[in-house]
C-alpha cells in the first residue's frame, strides 16, 4: 500500500506539502484509491504509527523531518522524495519508481521539516 499526503479528497486534489500535519492521506492498494483523515492528528510520530498500523509499505513526501523519517524507516516503510511540485495521486503512483528513495545514507540531503525555523516539530528528540 502506498500513502500520499493530500489536503482534501476532492477531484483534482494534489499532494500536500505537509506530511505529519497533512489533513488526509490517499491510500493506493489493489489498483484503487481510498481516502482517510490523518489518524495521527497532526503529530508526526503519531502519523508514522498510524501509517505503519494501516500496513503502508511506501510513502511519498515534500517536507519531512528526521524524527518522522526515522520512525517510518524503522517501521519498514519505504520513503520517497516527491520534490516541490504538487502532483495528483494518480501521477504519483505511475512514477513512484522514478522518485528518489530516501534511506539513512542520503536522508540529510532530502529531509526538510518544512518549518520556518528549520527545526523538526514532531516531538522526537534527535537534536
Amino acid at each position: 500500500m502506498i500513502a500520499i499526503p493530500i489536503d482534501s479528497a476532492t477531484p483534482g486534489a494534489t499532494s500536500s506539502t505537509l506530511f505529519g500535519n497533512a489533513p488526509m492521506f490517499a491510500f493506493y492498494t489493489d489498483e484503487q484509491f481510498h481516502f482517510s483523515i490523518n489518524g495521527g492528528e497532526g503529530n508526526g510520530l503519531e502519523t508514522a504509527n498510524f501509517l505503519i498500523g494501516r500496513g503502508v509499505e511506501k510513502v511519498v513526501y515534500t517536507t519531512m523531518g528526521q524524527g518522522l523519517f526515522d520512525a517510518l524507516h524503522e517501521g519498514g516503510v519505504e520513503v520517497y522524495y516527491l520534490g516541490k511540485e504538487p502532483r495528483t495521486p494518480y501521477q504519483i503512483i505511475t512514477c513512484i519508481d522514478e522518485l528518489v528513495r530516501v534511506v539513512p545514507e542520503n536522508s540529510q540531503t532530502y529531509l526538510d521539516p518544512g518549518t520556518a525555523a528549520g527545526a523538526c516539530r514532531c516531538g522526537c528528540d534527535h537534536g
